[in-house]
């Protein structure tokens, strides 16, 4: 499905992308250029569009209230009760908040003792479950290259809903799916018992209890089996992007780690107090003032939610150390499952695009310009590591990084507590070091951007010369406190 179609308020190129001419290099890389690269438009997606090359054509974004919830945009009562509270707390959404992290403590030492005695044995299910795997995601790219003559205006979502496709997808993977069943339910006993244990021996009810209630807007998002198409969906753009091979080496371990980390080492309501709140960090991106607004928009979208792309793009996109696809959602709703892709990790979230037919969706971050996605990370999807509520955007960069206008913004509000192993930097998966993670990826994400809109040499160039160290490691490069969450996570180890 064309973008024009989704987002019909953007004077946008209604054809495919492989429509556009490409520009001589000359041009490439003139600022307010209306041309455009392989696969992607530049001021082309309006005269005079914003940035270097005059004033924006994109409306401005009347943004709704976060209440009533509505389905159609994947949202519950509960959830959007959760985002108008924290609208209320006024917060710089720009910034990261003030978390204080302790130093590794006696349940640091529980967590590690569990883990360590049962994650080994969990590996034993890794092989049978890439076996069972590997037949379903094989027959999903021949689907793929049977689809080659379309590019990236094709919308796998779109097609698949419980058609001869899917239907195939699911009857192959039912000896997976029954593997990952009996796993979870196993799982779910173990960390019952030893959660049980902990909380019993540490007299921590009444702390399980304020946990629970932190938890209970993130509990009831839209079931992953029940949108089995969206899975398949997913799955086959991130195939296409990262070829099988490479997407088999981590897809596997969504189903055996993911719920590990989730449920017993990041947002494990029996050990942690979350201090009835949700940590707040953020991620901002340089600045991309330099580029029409219109341009930044449309690639914006093309590099997380086009299934195809042309060969370029797609070797930019397999080049990258992260790589998230949220597909197109099919007509009538709003929202869509989307995936994560990491050397080490993948994961299943729910996206909802913020601006589409449907209407706009609520934006909770205070320093965004231009909406584009909410990825909710469901406490009841355990294959996505966090819990919370998370939005991806361009950023005006107001109050605290003004310098950084039209930058990429990736605020995030998630379920932490205070012990060393879930929150600080330095461990790997915590919420500390998904904060360091985003940081180092924003560029890359930012490089796509500008190669589509300025040529891949100017692209490369900008990539060189980002730090990649986000608004805490610039100010610890200047010799400052190092910012609130910084000083404070410093603070902690004292």
């Amino acid at each position: 499905m064309s973008a024009g179609r989704i987002y019909p308020d953007l004077n946008e190129h209604k054809g495919t992308y492989a429509d556009i001419p490409k520009p001589d290099a000359e041009n490439c890389s003139k600022p307010g250029s209306d041309k455009t690269t392989e696969g992607g438009a530049g001021a082309g997606a309006g005269a005079g569009a914003g940035g270097a090359g005059g004033e924006s054509q994109l409306a401005p974004y009347a943004n709704p209230k976060p209440v009533p919830a509505n389905s159609k945009f994947g949202e519950t009562k509960e959830q959007m009760e959760c985002a108008e509270k924290i609208l209320a707390e006024n917060l710089d959404t720009s910034i990261d908040a003030e978390w204080e992290v302790h130093s590794f403590g006696i349940v640091d030492v529980y967590t590690v003792v569990v883990n360590g005695s049962i994650l080994p044995t969990e590996a034993a299910h890794l092989l049978p479950d890439a076996l069972d795997l590997f037949v379903p995601s094989c027959v999903l790219q021949l689907d793929l290259r049977q689809d080659a003559a379309t590019t990236s205006g094709f919308d796998l979502t779109e097609q698949l809903h419980m058609d001869s496709p899917v239907v195939l997808q699911y009857a192959m993977s039912i000896p997976a799916q029954l593997l990952v069943l009996v796993n979870y339910c196993i799982d779910n006993f173990l960390w019952l018992a030893a959660g049980v244990f902990w909380c019993t021996i540490t007299c921590g009810w009444g702390r399980w209890w304020r946990n629970i209630k932190v938890l209970r807007p993130f509990t009831g998002g839209p079931s992953l089996y029940l949108h089995f198409p969206d899975c398949v969906a997913a799955a086959a753009g991130m195939i296409f992007r990262q070829g099988l091979f490479e997407f088999m080496r981590s897809f596997p371990m969504m189903f055996i780690l993911n719920p590990w980390v989730k449920y017993w080492v990041i947002a494990n309501p029996f050990l942690f107090d979350f201090s009835d709140k949700l940590r707040f960090i953020t991620q901002i991106g340089q600045k991309m003032n330099d580029m029409p607004l219109e341009g930044i928009d449309e690639n914006f979208r093309k590099c997380i939610s086009n299934c195809k792309h042309l060969e370029k793009n797609r070797e930019i996109l397999d080049s990258k150390f992260f790589c998230p696809h949220y597909p197109f959602p099919p007509p009538g709703r709003q929202w869509a499952v989307g995936m994560q892709y990491a050397s080490r990790i993948t994961t299943f979230v729910h996206t909802t695009h913020l601006r589409g037919e449907v209407g706009n969706a609520f934006v909770l971050s205070t320093s965004c310009h231009v909406p584009e996605y909410r990825v909710m990370l469901w406490h009841n999807n355990p294959f996505h590591i966090y819990t919370g509520y998370v939005e991806a955007s361009i950023t005006h960069g107001r109050p605290s990084q003004q310098h950084k206008q039209y930058g990429g913004e990736h605020p995030m509000w998630l379920v932490n507590g205070r012990n060393y192993l879930g929150a600080h930097r330095k461990v790997n998966f915590s919420i500390g070091w998904i904060d360091v993670f985003f940081d180092e990826f924003i560029p890359h994400f930012q490089h796509f951007i500008r190669g589509n809109v300025r040529g891949w040499e100017e692209a490369d160039e900008h990539l060189k010369a980002d730090p990649g160290r986000g608004y805490e490691g610039e100010l610890m490069e200047a010799g400052q406190a190092g910012g609130p969450a910084r000083a404070s996570e410093n603070a902690g180890q004292s």
